[in-house]
């Protein structure tokens, strides 16, 4: 396995300078040097341009955009490395994540990597962690993502072979992605903490009614490749998690999002 890959990580902001700029230092942070930090602003009024020029390291555009899929492929397209790195503009790396996917993703065998995210407030305090999922395509293909997306590491090559971002979706564009990189190499899930997933008050989750839709759009790609079994039951009891199930638990989280 190669040493040292080169990790480019992909962040799409509008409007989060303060967060922005906090993501940015936890990816200078890394005691990692081959790497490089692609920022996709789409038209900051609020001084996200002014911040990034004091960062003479990053690579950044900043101009309109048709949605977070859009704004993720003008930022692959620039990237250089050998593996995309997720970033939110609200989110942080943990010390010592690149140095763990530089090890343990071997892109000759797998397609991506993601680990489980401790969970943050607005102001940084720990509230919780997400639970370790074994990768689930056949879940996946019914529309409910059990990647923790924040957390991935993919190979950009196999990325650009499958075709980017699916650019028609805004919500679950990153759950079409793991399953078509899934049909190339299988994932690599780890139990390691591989991102600081921030809940706050403009979180910017999308509807329900998106998800909703997109989700049916999801299935009816896919619907060719799903199992007789995952039909039916199955996808009634993941939509009734969906909804109760995560939303008393995101309840719980909201209380402490705040710090």
């Amino acid at each position: 396995m190669n040493k040292n890959k080169k990790i480019s990580v992909i962040t799409v902001t509008w409007n989060r300078v303060e967060l922005l700029e906090e993501a940015i230092i936890s990816v200078m942070n890394q005691k990692y040097e081959n790497f490089e930090h692609i920022i996709i602003d789409n038209a900051s009024s609020d001084g996200t341009v002014e911040m990034l020029k004091k960062y003479p390291h990053l690579i950044w555009l900043s101009e309109p955009d048709n949605g977070q899929s859009d704004a993720m492929n003008k930022g692959l397209k620039l990237a250089t490395g050998d593996i995309f790195a997720w970033l939110n503009d609200d989110d942080l790396y943990p010390s010592g994540v690149f140095e763990l996917i530089n090890e343990k993703l071997d892109l000759d065998i797998y397609s991506f990597a993601y680990g489980v995210c401790d969970i943050i407030g607005a102001k940084g305090k720990y509230i919780g962690r997400t639970n370790f999922h074994k990768f689930d395509r056949q879940r996946m293909m019914l529309g409910h993502n059990n990647v923790n997306t924040p957390a991935v590491f993919a190979s950009i090559d196999l990325i650009r072979q499958v075709g980017l971002m699916d650019e028609s979706l805004f919500a679950t564009f990153d759950l079409d992605m793991w399953i078509r990189l899934s049909l190339v190499k299988p994932p690599l899930p780890l139990r390691e903490v591989t991102s600081l997933l921030r809940l706050h008050g403009s979180s910017g989750l999308m509807s329900d009614k998106v998800h909703l839709n997109e989700r049916r759009k999801i299935r009816l790609k896919y619907k060719h490749l799903v199992s007789f079994r995952y039909k039916f039951m199955f996808d009634i009891y993941l939509t009734l998690r969906h909804f109760l199930y995560d939303r008393i638990l995101m309840k719980k989280y909201s209380r402490d999002m705040n710090f």
